[in-house]
């Protein structure tokens, strides 16, 4: 960040980072209308698309009333989009069924961490998880864990949160989504991270894992049916915690990054 220009040119951390996926190659880019039921989505145009909407938010409400409709507004929409939805909703439609859902609100981790403190007092330590894995969600816990540091005087480091998985095997592979068609592998001992995190194509993916013994686990934490021994493992929160306690690891010290898959994009000051 720089800061000079208006508003010191600052984004929130979710502005800067969370928007990879206007861009994804697997976002719907042409409204799709199904005709009947159980039908097939066929290609269509914005007007037959918003024509076919407007038919059937009317037939609903003329036959169970307005306030048979509902409408939510995503988070990923500007502020002026939910506000352009919302009075969409209970002028034209008529509806007092209006909400927007704040899945990415960091509230409940606050208010979680509020009743924590409360309990056990502030802590002397701070270990976020640095990926890999979704590059918007890692930025915002470093930022929180920062913010915490800063308020709290406590000791912050990082560790590879794949290094902490839902897991007793001593050791285990770990794989990801890593987009543009690509898969990430890492293989972990002990809590420490031995081999990667490597990019493969999904046909090189599929090779090495013929190659790992199969009393060795394979976890991801996506939806990858295509590699049929991979079970789905999140990171875990005490896992993590406990290994802060473990002076034999390696840890991460500020300034804290994510683990890049790829270069990452710089962008220069002007």
């Amino acid at each position: 960040r720089y800061v000079n220009g208006l508003n010191g040119e600052f984004l929130c951390v979710k502005g800067r980072f969370g928007h990879p996926f206007v861009n994804h190659e697997e976002r719907i880019r042409t409204p799709l209308i199904r005709y009947k039921k159980g039908g097939k989505l066929i290609p269509a145009t914005w007007d037959e698309a918003i024509r076919r909407v407007a038919e059937q938010l009317d037939a609903v409400a003329n036959e169970h009333g307005r306030n048979a409709v509902g409408v939510v507004g995503s988070p990923r929409l500007t502020n002026e989009a939910l506000y352009s939805l919302h009075k969409f909703a209970t002028e034209l439609v008529g509806t007092e069924n209006y909400t927007t859902t704040d899945a990415f609100s960091l509230k409940p981790f606050f208010e979680n961490l509020a009743d924590a403190t409360k309990k056990l007092g502030p802590p002397d330590t701070i270990i976020v998880g640095l990926g890999p894995g979704s590059y918007a969600g890692t930025r915002i816990a470093i930022s929180a864990a920062i913010g915490l540091q800063v308020s709290s005087g406590a000791r912050l480091i990082g560790f590879p949160s794949i290094c902490a998985m839902e897991s007793n095997a001593q050791e285990y592979s770990v794989i990801g989504d890593a987009r543009r068609k690509s898969f990430f592998f890492a293989r972990i001992r002990a809590n420490k991270l031995v081999q990667g995190p490597t990019l493969f194509a999904e046909w090189e993916l599929k090779s090495k894992l013929d190659t790992i013994e199969i009393a060795t686990p394979v976890f991801t934490s996506d939806s990858l049916p295509q590699f049929e021994r991979a079970v789905v493992r999140f990171p875990s929160a005490l896992v993590l915690a406990g290994l802060a306690r473990e002076p034999q690891h390696s840890f991460s010290l500020p300034p804290l990054e994510p683990i890049y898959l790829r270069e990452p994009h710089i962008t220069m000051p002007k």
